[in-house]
C-alpha cells in the first residue's frame, strides 16, 4: 500500500510539473511552482524527487508520452499503410494541446536539451520511434532509401509547424498543421499516385497493413 501512494503522489507531482511546464516553460518550472500546483510543501516535493532535474526529467518522459498517447490512439483505427502514415501525423497536432502556450514550453524544452544530457536521451528515443514507425508505412509507397528521407523529412516539418505556432501571433490550427504535413507527404509520392479528389478511395484499399 505504501509503494503504490508513493506512486500516486510522484504521478500527481509529474502531473502538476507538466501542468507548470506548460504555462511556464523549462527555465520557470520551479520547485515552488510544482509543489504549489499540486498542492504539497516543498519538503513533500524533495521527498518523492530528491532533485529537480530529476523531477525535470520524469516532465519531459511524461511530456513525450502525452503526444504518443494521441499517435497510438488514433493508430489503432489505421486500417491500410496509408492510414497508418495520416495517424501518426494528425496525432502530433492534438486538439487539446497544438497552441501557442504548450507550443512556446516545448521551445523553451528544445533549447535546454543541448545542456541536459537525460533531456537528449529521451528526445532521441522519441525521434527512433517516430522514424521506425514513419519508415515501417512510408516503404510501401517508395524505396527504402527515400522512405528513411521522408520520414525525416516529416519529423522536421512537424517539429517546425509546433515552432510556428509557438512563434507565430496568427493562431495556427491544428487542421492546418495537419493538411500541410499531409501535402509534404503527398508530394513525395511518385507522380499520379495519389489525387486527393478523385482516386483517395482506391488509394487506400489498394496499400492495405500487411
Amino acid at each position: 500500500m505504501k509503494r503504490s501512494i508513493e506512486a500516486m503522489r510522484r504521478q500527481d507531482l509529474i502531473e502538476a510539473a507538466y501542468r507548470t511546464f506548460v504555462e511556464h516553460g523549462i527555465g520557470g518550472t520551479t520547485v515552488a511552482r510544482i509543489g504549489k500546483t499540486a498542492g504539497m510543501s516543498h519538503g513533500l516535493v524533495n521527498y518523492y524527487f530528491k532533485s529537480k532535474s530529476e523531477l525535470l526529467n520524469a516532465v519531459v518522459r511524461y511530456a513525450n508520452r502525452t503526444i504518443m498517447e494521441d499517435v497510438r490512439e488514433k493508430l489503432r483505427y489505421a486500417t491500410s499503410h496509408y492510414s497508418r502514415i495520416m495517424a501518426i501525423i494528425d496525432g502530433h497536432f492534438p486538439e487539446k494541446s497544438y497552441e501557442r502556450t504548450t507550443a512556446n514550453a516545448w521551445i523553451s524544452l528544445y533549447a535546454a536539451t543541448p545542456k541536459m544530457r537525460e533531456f537528449e536521451r529521451v528526445h532521441n528515443i522519441y525521434y527512433r520511434r517516430l522514424h521506425s514507425n514513419l519508415v515501417y508505412s512510408l516503404r510501401h509507397f517508395m524505396s527504402d532509401d527515400v522512405a528513411h528521407e521522408a520520414a525525416f523529412g516529416i519529423s522536421v516539418m512537424i517539429d517546425g509547424l509546433w515552432t510556428r505556432c509557438g512563434m507565430s501571433r496568427e493562431t495556427v490550427r491544428p487542421e492546418e498543421a495537419k493538411r500541410v504535413t499531409r501535402h509534404y507527404f503527398h508530394s513525395l509520392l511518385p507522380d499520379g499516385m495519389y489525387d486527393t479528389r478523385d482516386t483517395r478511395q482506391m488509394f487506400e484499399t489498394r496499400h492495405t497493413s500487411e
